[in-house]
């Protein structure tokens, strides 16, 4: 039996992959994938990934208040319910996915997941995006959920939490070191997003021939605001509203307030500050080329490079800056 961990990365079409799977488990099902309902949330298995997630836990009082078990206890109680699923529906592949499970953990972490699984044939599959894209898409989303403050301070407070940062290797990495680099897929968001349907991209790259790969799939769920509702939303977000009242104001504008296309550039930072955090991204992106892609491309990611102004005078970015300090 084969296992298939879809890790994320985050803004990368990961919520509408998971609940179009989630929707569709019956044909899923039919074809000899089980997308289990085993520690669903939000149609993602964020329930599993949580059990030895440093953090995540405390995202869902309401389901760990009761339990009295250690998180490797409850990952290999919940392992043993899925595997028995898939027994029990005949299914030759299972299929996990939780963005709980992107991110660079202890050894322990990786080794009760292969445990609690221990028999399966283990495979990882994830999306990446251009750091740039993907850290501005990332900063927006907060200020969708309440962030107030400009994307350089955000920035600088996040990427020095690894690997939160340009570093996605040091996510990819553990998965590779433990299961093979051929056991890990690594797909881009220019392949599969911008070019077409992450939904179907995914469970292409699952290669299972009897899929549903035909069926209607959500395009987006969490949409992007247009750079002027971006600066109505942090101003509400700053201001000395009740948070009940800059709710209400945030889901209005959300709703009614023009939207970025997907695939459309985000500028809200300059040019010269994206090619510094591509810069800092280059050990990165060059182990990911050289471990994971199997096509022979040349380059990681195929969207032109963001063009530098002439300058005599060398860039100093916050997000070099706030590596180095």
């Amino acid at each position: 039996m084969r296992l298939v961990l879809h890790i994320g990365a985050t803004k990368t079409g990961s919520s509408a992959f998971q609940r179009h799977c989630a929707a569709e488990a019956p044909a899923l099902r039919e074809a000899g994938l089980l997308y289990p309902d085993v520690g669903l949330a939000a149609g993602a298995h964020h329930l599993v990934a949580a059990a030895m997630h440093p953090t995540a836990r405390g995202l869902h009082k309401a389901f760990f208040s009761s339990m009295d078990r250690s998180g490797p206890e409850l990952l290999h109680q919940m392992a043993g319910e899925i595997i028995g699923a898939a027994d029990r529906a005949g299914a030759e592949h299972i299929l996990l996915s939780s963005e709980y499970l992107w991110g660079r953990f202890s050894d322990v972490f990786y080794e009760e997941w292969i445990a609690a699984f221990h028999g399966l044939d283990v495979e990882v599959v994830a999306i990446i995006r251009r750091q740039d894209e993907w850290a501005q898409s990332a900063y927006l989303q907060g200020v969708k959920n309440g962030l107030a403050e400009p994307f350089a301070d955000w920035w600088a407070r996040r990427s020095a939490q690894p690997p939160f940062g340009a570093q996605f290797d040091e996510v990819l990495r553990p998965w590779a070191e433990r299961l093979g680099a051929d056991a890990v897929t690594v797909l881009t968001y220019d392949d599969v997003v911008e070019r077409g349907d992450a939904v179907r991209a995914l469970l292409a790259a699952l290669e299972i021939d009897d899929l549903p790969l035909a069926a209607g799939a959500p395009r987006v769920v969490n949409p992007s605001p247009a750079a002027g509702v971006v600066e109505l939303l942090r101003t509400t977000n700053a201001s000395s509203l009740p948070d009940a009242a800059k709710a209400d104001i945030r889901r209005i504008v959300l709703k009614s307030g023009e939207h970025r296309p997907v695939g459309a550039p985000i500028d809200i930072i300059p040019n010269e500050e994206k090619l510094a955090l591509l810069d800092e991204a280059k050990r990165a992106n060059a182990y990911i080329l050289q471990t994971f892609m199997r096509d022979g491309r040349e380059k990681l990611f195929s969207k032109p490079w963001p063009a530098a102004k002439a300058s005599a005078q060398p860039v100093t970015s916050f997000a070099l800056r706030s590596r180095r300090s």
